[in-house]
């Protein structure tokens, strides 16, 4: 404020700060202060790339809340945005290409491929430490750790040690069950664990596969609670709420995205929520 008497020539040119210098982090204890997370790279080959900065914060430790850093990409990222987003479950395609592309990967004898069913597994849950899991398991076996083993550790030992069905199917019941793990591809893990419980001698994993993935074609699918999915996945399926990411950019086709913006759009049956950065759609 400026105070003056009397009379004045002219009126003095006073410059005010846009605002205050106050420090981010002034008056907020040390354990409160958000702190930069985790960072994941781009995936490699996609040109459409998003960055999404997530605030995350677990009271159940004594971390301090932190801001994660995602890069996904936007031509495929239902898997992505299900598992970031709590209680929803991806909508899968038909084929179930990751669960046959396991199957031809792996094979049920010893030593067991730790690395291959650790990525599987990072695909289809969360919390699941590849490197950590994998470190840990080599100080376990070679009896150089000091905290106790956990029993997915000593699951993922057992499973590399042995490398057939039941200590892999082990392995992914003690990964869902570990602190912080929640499914959220739900129908690719229990059509694996399912397909290796059909193994026999006669019948390879591949195989079973195979024979569980045409028997849902004929069954067809029921549209989980919250799922997440792209209007070719969810065509046909029809929910309370529908929400639409990125409405004015389904396919660089515009004829294609028509289409695919006209199925999303009849898919809620209460309430639809439209986001897009354009007023007009189409």
């Amino acid at each position: 404020m400026v105070e003056h008497s009397g009379e004045v020539d002219e009126i003095p040119n006073l410059k005010w700060p846009r605002r205050f210098p106050v420090p981010r982090d002034s008056g907020v204890p040390k354990g409160s202060r958000i702190v930069e997370g985790k960072s994941w790279p781009a995936p490699e080959g996609p040109t459409r790339i998003a960055t999404l900065r997530i605030y995350r914060y677990e009271p159940d430790n004594d971390d301090p809340p932190r801001i994660d850093t995602f890069r996904v990409d936007l031509d495929d990222c239902g898997p992505m945005l299900a598992k970031q987003t709590p209680g929803a479950v991806t909508v899968e395609a038909v084929d179930l290409t990751d669960v046959t592309d396991f199957a031809r990967e792996v094979d049920l004898v010893a030593p067991g491929d730790l690395e291959a069913a650790l990525d599987f597994a990072f695909a289809v849950m969360t919390g699941v430490d590849r490197e950590g899991i994998a470190a840990r398991a080599t100080t376990i076996a070679a009896a150089r750790h000091r905290a106790p083993p956990e029993a997915h550790e000593l699951a993922a030992i057992r499973y590399q040690e042995v490398g057939d069905d039941a200590s892999l199917i082990a392995l992914f019941d003690a990964l869902e069950a570990a602190q912080g793990a929640r499914t959220f591809r739900p129908e690719i893990l229990r059509t694996c664990i399912k397909a290796l419980r059909s193994t026999s001698p006669d019948v390879s994993f591949l195989e079973a596969v195979k024979r569980i993935r045409e028997q849902q074609r004929v069954l067809g699918q029921l549209l989980p609670k919250k799922a997440v999915g792209s209007p070719l996945l969810l065509k046909g399926l029809e929910g309370d709420v529908a929400v639409i990411l990125d409405a004015s950019d389904f396919d660089r086709d515009a004829a294609k995205n028509r289409k695919n913006l006209y199925v999303a759009l009849t898919r809620g049956s209460r309430k639809l929520v439209v986001c897009s950065p354009t007023d007009l759609l189409g």
